[in-house]
């Protein structure tokens, strides 16, 4: 970051003042619900994609006694979920950075 870039953003920071607990608490509050809903539908789609994978022949689901064991023995799924909670979160924090945002 720029000297001039950090001086402006200690600038804005200094002339806003802090958020209350209650607030932050709110903002915690809001950003879980948002990342469950995210990963809720991830999931949904995960599940769709399995099923239509073992429809095809693609996926052999008579190891396992539903699509959820699969899912919860399976690395790419837990990555699936780890990528897109570090994406929101990466994105969330950016847009929070900005001044106006």
């Amino acid at each position: 970051m720029t000297k001039a870039k950090q001086q402006s953003g200690d600038a804005l920071s200094a002339n806003c003042p802090r958020a209350h607990l209650i607030r932050r608490l709110g903002a915690y509050l809001i950003d879980l619900i948002t990342v469950s809903v995210l990963l809720l539908l991830a999931t949904v789609i995960a599940v769709l994609i399995v099923i239509t994978g073992d429809i095809s022949g693609l996926i052999n689901l008579s190891a396992y006694q539903s699509i959820a064991e699969y899912l919860a023995q399976s690395l790419v799924f837990a990555a699936y979920l780890a990528m897109l909670t570090v994406a929101f979160t990466a994105i969330s924090g950016v847009s929070k950075d900005r001044p106006g945002a």
